[in-house]
């Protein structure tokens, strides 16, 4: 087995673990820059996320405040049995155990972790590579094919998969290569934004800006400013200002926040406009 039984009958996998944003957040220092809060809806604010960002700000949250690690903590355990990264789920039930015994010494508050699910992690384990193996054998089919549609619908399919196991960098890739096999400006556009968003995940922010750039350069062309393409238009603005924000350039980044919709804006994979 990868996973040994610990005296408690909880289970820990002990696995090499791939490269993942999530788990440097969880396992970062934080030393000197915790925040503490007496009252905040945890549930409430977690809601206007979605995939990715939503599991990366429960676990940033952790990281960063004390007193709502414990519930960030079991809600991204909830959140993370809704994916296959099984990875991710053995790390966080491993956090959650060691805050429990350190609240237990201490004479604290008692946390009551859920066991762990061994029979849900082989499951998702052999999924995850049944998955891989029959995305990664149909993308081969199209290149042998080489029709551009389908190979670019592969590599966005296989650059899905990758994200959801936390494994960014091969995600990131096959964004990028997707680019490469778009056939019209619709697919470009969408290409573009998935590139984008896997740019901000990995913190790539002049890559975000050049590409955000072409883009809206696109759409706001004289003869290509159609309805179809301007839901993206939002998107773009507020992934560049993220970008300028993040380089330092404040005043820049202020003048792209300032061309969003604030009012017909929805970008939960990256950010909230509610708070």
């Amino acid at each position: 087995m990868e996973y040994q039984h610990m005296s408690n009958g909880d289970c820990v996998n002990h696995e090499h673990l791939p490269n993942s944003l999530l788990i440097d957040v969880i396992n970062e220092n934080s030393a000197g820059k915790e925040v503490y809060l007496e009252r905040f809806d945890l549930e409430e604010y977690i809601k206007v996320y979605s995939g990715y960002a939503e599991l990366h700000r429960l676990l940033f949250i952790a990281n960063r405040c004390p007193s709502l690690r414990a519930q960030a903590l079991l809600l991204a355990l909830q959140k993370v049995k809704l994916t296959s990264n099984y990875h991710l789920y053995s790390v966080i039930h491993g956090k959650l155990t060691e805050l429990s015994k350190k609240r237990s010494f201490l004479g604290e508050t008692a946390i009551t972790v859920p066991p762990f699910d061994a029979d849900w992690f082989e499951v998702q384990k052999r999924k995850a590579k049944a998955k891989f193996e029959k995305l990664d054998q149909e993308l081969n089919v199209y290149r042998c094919n080489s029709i551009k549609e389908s190979i670019r619908r592969g590599f966005l399919y296989l650059g899905e998969h990758h994200l959801e196991m936390g494994e960014l960098s091969k995600a990131y890739k096959c964004a990028s290569k997707a680019i490469q096999h778009c056939c019209d400006k619709t697919t470009m556009l969408s290409a573009q934004l998935t590139f984008i968003k896997l740019c901000i995940y990995t913190q790539r922010w002049s890559e975000v800006i050049s590409v955000s750039e072409a883009a809206i350069a696109t759409i706001e062309s004289e003869n290509e400013r159609s309805r179809s393409l301007m839901p993206y238009l939002g998107k773009l603005y507020a992934a560049k200002g993220i970008a300028y924000l993040c380089e330092g350039e404040f005043k820049k980044s202020a003048h792209a926040f300032l061309k969003v919709d604030i009012e017909n804006f929805l970008f939960p994979e990256v950010w909230s406009n509610s708070f």
